[in-house]
C-alpha cells in the first residue's frame, strides 16, 4: 500500500486500440483505459510518455547480435527520438512511461 503523495511509476505497452495478444493471456490497453485503471485505484496521472515503438527496425539487429554494444545508447536515444514524434502508431504498441501520485 503507498501513502498519499506516494509517487507511482510504471512501463506499460500502450495500443491506440485494446487488444488480446495471441503470445499468451496479455492484455495490451489504450491511454484512456489505463488512465481509468489507475484514476479507479485512486491514483492522480501526471505524466505520460512514449518511451520507444514496441517493434523498431533496431530491435531483431540487437536481438541477432548485429549491433554491437556500442551502438546501443545511440540506438535508444533515436528510439525515443522517433517515439516521442510520432506517438503511438496504430499498427503497434508503444512502451509508454506513466507517472502517477496516490
Amino acid at each position: 500500500m503507498l501513502k498519499p503523495g506516494s509517487p507511482l511509476l510504471m512501463i506499460e505497452q500502450v495500443r491506440k486500440r485494446r487488444k488480446l495478444t495471441q503470445d499468451g493471456p496479455k492484455v495490451q490497453r489504450t491511454f484512456s483505459q489505463w488512465r481509468a485503471l489507475l484514476s479507479s485505484a485512486g491514483f492522480t496521472v501526471e505524466l505520460t510518455r512514449v518511451l520507444r515503438h514496441g517493434r523498431f527496425p533496431t530491435t531483431p539487429l540487437i536481438a541477432a547480435g548485429l549491433a554491437p554494444p556500442a551502438l546501443w545508447p545511440f540506438i535508444a536515444s533515436l528510439e525515443a527520438k522517433v517515439a516521442a514524434a510520432t506517438g503511438i502508431l496504430p499498427w503497434d504498441y508503444a512502451e509508454v512511461l506513466f507517472e502517477a501520485r496516490a
